[in-house]
Order: C-alpha cells, then sequence, then structure tokens
C-alpha cells in the first residue's frame, strides 16, 4: 500500500537557520575540531558513532561548568550507562547564569489572572531563602525532598532550591490520587514534602488537606512540610 507524501508543515528561512543554535554548533565543530557536515543526517550519525566525541564536544560548546575532573566519559550501556564520572554539576548554578535584568525570569498565568512575570533577582531571592529554610530543616547533599504542586512559580522555585543542594527531587501534581502519590515519593524516602493546600482547575477549587495528611502519614520518612501559600512557605 502506497503511502501519500506527508504535507510539510513548515520550513524554516534561511536567516533562522544560519542564526540557530544547532548552525552554531556545526561551525563550532568545523573551528574547534575541522569536523564539517553538510546536513542534519551527517551530525546526527557522527553523533550515534563518536558518542564519547560527541558528549564531549556538548560539555566543550555549552561551556559547562564543573567540579573535579572526570575519568570516563561514558562507561556502561544503557540502561546502567554512568556519564562523566568523578565531576559535580550544578542545573540550577548553569540556570542563574542566564539572569538578567533585561527579561524575566519565569512568564506565568493562572486560570482567572493576567500573565505575570518573576524577574531574576525575585527568583534568586526566594529559592535563597528556600534553601535556608531546607537547611534548617536538615536537608543536605543526597537527601531527598518531594513536590505535590501544580504547574506555578513556586514549583520551579522548590526544584532549583533543592538541586542547588545537591538534594534529589521528585514531584507529582495534585491531581494525582493519595495511593498514586505514595507509591511513587516514598521510593525515595524523601525527608521533606513541599505542597499546595489547594488548586484550581476549571473554575473549581480543590482542598488537598486531607490528602496531604494522609500522605504524609503513610509515609514515615516525612519529617517536615512545607505548604506553599501559608505564612511559613512565603520564602521572604
Amino acid at each position: 500500500m502506497n503511502h501519500p507524501t506527508p504535507k510539510k508543515l513548515w520550513t524554516p528561512e534561511s536567516a533562522f537557520r544560519e542564526n540557530s543554535n544547532l548552525t552554531g554548533y556545526i561551525d563550532w565543530l568545523a573551528q574547534e575540531h575541522n569536523l564539517k557536515f553538510d546536513d542534519y543526517d551527517e551530525l546526527w550519525h557522527w553523533s550515534n558513532d563518536h558518542l564519547e566525541d560527541f558528549w564531549q564536544s556538548i560539555i566543550a560548546y555549552y561551556e559547562v561548568e564543573y567540579e573535579g575532573k572526570f575519568s570516563n566519559i561514558l562507561d556502561g550501556s544503557m540502561p546502567g550507562t554512568r556519564w562523566f564520572e568523578g565531576i559535580d554539576i550544578s542545573y540550577a548554578g548553569h540556570i542563574f547564569k542566564q539572569k538578567s535584568a533585561d527579561r524575566p525570569a519565569i512568564i506565568y498565568k493562572s486560570e482567572d489572572t493576567s500573565p505575570a512575570t518573576m524577574s531574576w533577582q525575585e527568583l534568586e531571592q526566594k529559592v535563597a531563602a528556600l534553601q535556608q529554610t531546607l537547611v534548617e530543616n536538615g536537608v543536605g547533599f543526597g537527601d531527598r525532598v518531594a513536590a505535590y504542586l501544580p504547574n506555578i512559580p513556586e514549583a520551579i522555585i522548590s526544584f532549583l532550591a533543592v538541586n542547588g543542594l545537591g538534594a534529589i527531587w521528585t514531584s507529582t501534581s495534585p491531581d494525582f490520587g493519595t495511593d498514586s502519590v505514595v507509591d511513587r515519593i516514598s521510593q525515595i524516602e524523601p525527608k521533606v514534602l513541599i505542597s499546595i493546600e489547594a488548586y484550581q482547575y476549571n473554575g473549581k477549587s480543590f482542598d488537598k488537606t486531607s490528602e496531604v495528611k494522609d500522605i504524609i502519614e503513610r509515609i514515615p520518612a516525612i519529617k517536615s512540610l512545607i505548604v506553599v501559600g501559608s505564612s511559613s512557605s512565603n520564602y521572604e
């Protein structure tokens, strides 16, 4: 059976292609490593055939900052591959490398509000304040923190605060059933739960206080609760 040729939905203009990050990467490979590719397929095949060269070039091209010295770029095969053993990288640190007074860090909107923004300065202050609260509650490198949050700025603040401490993060949406939440986050035995009291969807408010109480009772590892929207979690 012959299938019809798919309809092309969009083709980037030449100016768009020339200023793209992919073109910048290809030009960088040619300049720094004398590697030249005529099209995307050639680049893709090289990246698959020369995995270690590719991933080392990504570290260099994006100027990834790290501490330590890696002994191996890749060790083992998927699943179970270990990447760049010997170095530590802060994702949160790289996010804040992009901070600028010329543009907001977050643009957000809820169902019943106009679009709003959060500046990089405000985001940095809120992340630092939450980090202090987490440290006061015993969270350090390698500890676990779970979130029961919708897609709101506080979820980003919480993730960056946890990641910046070198702790391990997991999150679930508040529209998950309690059993699903417990099954998911109990596996990492979090010290702290960050949660909302209620959330809004389709014009209705859903109170989650009883679910939060149930989650805490069923996961003994949780020692502290930070509630977004309460005075105890204002991050100020």
